[in-house]
């Protein structure tokens, strides 16, 4: 017999209900129940988004708002998709095996090329959207009752979201899932982020991904026995063009034990209108030549004296490729940039200074 009915099984009707009145009494967490398509995809649209066509299919209860002001998640307020009920996301963390089959088992394509066997208590959020800026991005948090007594076991509940439309650097999104794992390919999922497998939380190790891993036992404020950090996934994009956004999430193996994704409110949002405060005087940054194929040169006027300048360059699906100092107290300086490990394409640089914003674009790489 698969050993979570086991652990089920072994619930008594008092233990439950006790637990229902604890979420009353303590928890950190809030939820609300939403099933409002339209809702949900208006609470996500941030600057520089407009969305329409919101079309969601969860089963009652598995989607809505949250609360995380007082909460360990890292959000503040957002939407929780999940493949159970949102009322099991509420802490405090008095339970190794809280979930709800909600049976709506079906194979969604997108969600099934992550993990083939997450078929089960499917959740999507869909819709279309038109974006205003070259660069987008959203917050999210993963995380789940899985934890982590079923890592690697069979029960890879996976989240994924699903971008089609233009793609500035060439082929068109198809699908594509924008919200990897930072600096890989690798889709969010039980199996790719935790901190090993344990019939007991906490685990030991060996970590997988584990910089993005926060352990939850016996939290107080949150249900989940494990979650990722707060992660930020940018998109470059076709100012003006329309296009598919997926939000999906599902269980694997079985429908028991839940998981859930929250997505910061307004945090599917334009990267370009949300600048952070620039330097004054403001400093005039010059590449040429650009498109290159070997080096290019970054030309800086009036670089405030003593100033330590970052550059940062983003390939075409937003993954961090290079970070380096590009000046220290430098005024009217130059600084080579080498393309050396780039693949042919289009690049795109963010520079600041001690945090501050100083000067975004883009770079070509030919031939």
């Amino acid at each position: 017999m698969n050993i979570k009915y086991l652990l089920i099984r072994s619930w008594s009707v008092t233990s439950i209900i006790f637990s229902f009145f604890l979420i009353d009494l303590h928890a950190q967490l809030q939820v609300n129940q939403v099933s409002n398509a339209d809702t949900l995809a208006k609470q996500l649209s941030g600057s520089g988004i407009a969305v329409s066509n919101a079309i969601l299919n969860c089963p009652a209860g598995a989607s809505g708002t949250f609360n995380g002001i007082s909460s360990n998640i890292g959000i503040s307020t957002g939407v929780l998709l999940t493949n159970g009920n949102l009322i099991n996301a509420v802490g405090p963390n008095n339970s190794a095996s809280v979930g709800i089959d909600n049976g709506l088992n079906f194979s969604d394509p997108d969600i099934s090329a992550i993990e083939p066997l997450a078929t089960y208590d499917v959740c999507i959020l869909q819709f279309d959207a038109v974006v205003n800026c070259d660069s987008m991005y959203v917050k999210f948090v993963f995380g789940s009752e899985e934890y982590p007594e079923f890592v690697n076991a069979g029960y890879n509940d996976a989240f994924g979201l699903f971008v089609t439309g233009s793609n500035p650097s060439g082929p068109a999104y198809s699908s594509y899932n924008m919200t990897q794992i930072p600096g890989s390919f690798s889709p969010v999922s039980i199996n790719n982020v935790n901190n090993g497998f344990s019939a007991n939380c906490p685990a030991a190790g060996p970590c997988n991904n584990c910089a993005y891993y926060v352990e939850n036992c016996n939290g107080t404020s949150v249900q989940y026995d494990g979650f990722t950090t707060v992660i930020q996934k940018n998109l470059y994009v076709i100012p003006g063009n329309a296009y598919k956004f997926k939000f999906a999430i599902a269980d694997a193996g079985d429908g028991i034990y839940d998981s859930g994704v929250f997505i910061g409110m307004g945090s599917f949002s334009c990267l370009g209108l949300s600048v952070p405060e620039e330097v004054s005087p403001h400093p005039e940054v010059n590449v040429f030549p650009n498109p290159f194929s070997y080096s290019t040169s970054f030309s800086f006027n009036d670089l405030p004296e003593n100033s330590l300048a970052v550059l940062v360059l983003f390939d075409s699906f937003g993954r961090e490729v290079r970070n380096e100092t590009v000046a220290g107290g430098m005024n009217n300086g130059t600084y080579i940039f080498y393309a050396n490990g780039l693949s042919e394409g289009l690049y795109f640089y963010k520079i600041e200074s001690e945090n501050r914003f100083l000067s975004s674009g883009k770079l070509m790489i030919s031939e």
